[in-house]
């Protein structure tokens, strides 16, 4: 009998086949037109009308520049007001003559300054307009900078959208600054881990000190004591951000965009879908039964980059993990959600699939489940099962030991034809993550993947992780060899900033997988 048939004796559960349908019943799935539905019931999108440059300011335009210019120079509020009441008397016909002031490489700041603090209390589309454009194209940093500080002060949730893309290509420091405070302004935090990084700059003592000032200010203001933990809670998912119509309707514009083959617009939007507040979530979720498959696959992408804060998908995730043609990042996005009720779904998949790649998958997902800490209760008060209590229930009742025995983790040419090494890799990490390494049946796991560890023909650097993990769990519980073992892997890792050779590389990983073997753990 062949290993593979010998396993789906022992495998009660179903986890592996003998040449038979899969078990389980088989998902039937119906796609829609979800996004093009969607799209029908939102209205025409509001962005304002592109001002290009004047090179022929209109009439009068250049007093009414002049006043500005004179106004925003001074500190008399009133004058600023009157100014601007003149100018939004004169229309958005002037609009094109401030754009054209901003867009001037070479004139005096001041100019530029008041031109953009009056685009900026303009509350006209075009103007808007002109300040999302100026963000996103002036080669001038400090310019960028004014227009995302405008933008800040204008909270208009169209802009929201523009204001995180922004945060992918933005590279000074002061313009990320001012981005993650006009985000703030709209109740969303994706700026704030920007912000933690402006804090440790040490070449820009102002920079770095209103970072910190900014961080903190938000940290107070949603009841954490300081930014850092404000980071955690929100990664968790436990900071509620607003949403409403107007932002549902560029969500789903950003969803339709998934499925161009311009894989640059692709990547931008799954990078916006990531970040946008979470009402975002239950429409990527929908996304999941769209009629196009690769908007299908990239919603589920960018559930899984969303980790816990994709926990309001976990339905629909549930069930694309039975999707032939999404399942396996399914899969992943359930693993990333940090919640106990993950397994389940996780194991039908396991269960209903001979596709050693779709169990590749829900092993992995039940591996990043076990090694992450149990997600803190919601403010509703849902409870949570206790990490260890259904970490040992998967264990007991679904088998992960059987597809870890010696014969199965062998290098011997029968083994490694019936079951593919990647499966046995992750069966491997997923049992070490259960932390069963110290019984009779799961003690060959732990040499196992040390080996795993210099192999090309495996994946050296999950294997590491693992066995990195595991020590680091040992280490907390009080072990002395972990501890020390923790220690001396540390020494070895490259220095910040510095990019490691092949051989390099690789020696690192022998000398690590040494280290591990060394501190195998004991019965």
């Amino acid at each position: 009998m062949s290993l593979r048939c010998a396993l789906a004796l022992v495998w009660s559960m179903g986890l592996v086949a003998c040449g038979s349908e899969p078990a389980g019943p088989q998902a039937t799935f119906v796609y829609e037109p979800v996004v093009q539905s969607a799209l029908a019931a939102c209205p025409a999108p509001d962005v304002g009308a592109t001002s290009a440059p004047s090179a022929t300011l209109p009439e009068g335009a250049e007093e009414y520049l002049e006043a500005a210019v004179s106004a925003w120079s001074g500190s008399d509020v009133r004058s600023r007001e009157l100014t601007l009441t003149d100018v939004q008397r004169a229309g958005p016909g002037l609009v094109p003559a401030f754009v054209g002031v901003v867009a001037q490489a070479k004139q005096a700041p001041e100019r530029a300054a008041a031109a953009i603090a009056v685009l900026g209390a303009w509350a006209d589309p075009a103007a808007r307009e002109a300040l999302c454009q100026a963000l996103e194209t002036h080669a001038v940093p400090w310019v960028r900078a004014r227009c995302a500080y405008e933008l800040g002060r204008l909270r208009e949730p169209r802009v929201l959208p523009r204001l995180l893309l922004r945060l992918k290509y933005e590279v000074d420091g002061e313009t990320v600054l001012w981005l993650a405070d006009a985000l703030a302004q709209q109740g969303s935090l994706a700026g704030l881990e920007g912000l933690l990084v402006l804090a440790g700059r040490t070449d820009d003592a102002w920079l770095a000190d209103t970072a910190r000032v900014k961080a903190d200010e938000l940290a107070a203001r949603y009841g954490a004591p300081f930014g850092g933990e404000l980071l955690r809670l929100h990664a968790n998912g436990l900071i509620p951000e607003p949403g409403d119509a107007v932002q549902e309707c560029a969500a789903w514009r950003l969803i339709q965009r998934l499925s161009l083959f311009d894989l640059r617009q692709v990547d931008d939007a799954r990078f916006v879908l990531v970040r946008m507040p979470d009402y975002v979530v239950p429409l990527l979720e929908r996304a999941l039964r769209d009629e196009n498959r690769y908007v299908r696959l990239h919603a589920a992408q960018c559930l899984e980059r969303r980790t816990a804060r994709n926990r309001a998908a976990h339905a629909g995730l549930a069930q694309a993990v039975l999707d032939p043609s999404i399942g396996g990042v399914a899969a992943a996005a359930l693993g990333a959600s940090g919640l106990a009720s993950a397994g389940a779904p996780l194991v039908a998949g396991l269960r209903a699939t001979t596709a050693h790649e779709l169990q590749v998958a829900c092993l992995s997902g039940l591996e990043r489940l076990l090694v992450s800490p149990p997600l803190e209760s919601s403010a509703a008060g849902a409870a949570r099962l206790a990490q260890a209590t259904w970490s040992a229930q998967l264990e007991q009742l679904y088998g992960l030991e059987a597809l870890c025995q010696p014969r199965a983790l062998g290098t011997d040419a029968q083994a490694q034809t019936d079951v593919p090494l990647d499966l046995r890799q992750a069966a491997a990490q997923c049992l070490l993550a259960l932390d069963a390494v110290t019984r009779d049946q799961g003690r060959a796991v732990w040499p196992f993947l040390c080996d795993l560890a210099v192999r090309t023909d495996a994946d050296p650097d999950a294997a590491l992780r693992a066995l990195k993990g595991s020590l680091e769990r040992r280490a907390e519980r009080g072990d002395a060899g972990a501890q020390a073992a923790i220690a001396q892997w540390q020494a070895l890792q490259p220095r910040s900033g510095v990019i490691e050779t092949l051989s390099e590389a690789n020696a690192r990983r022998a000398a690590q997988a040494d280290i591990a073997r060394a501190a195998a753990p004991r019965s």
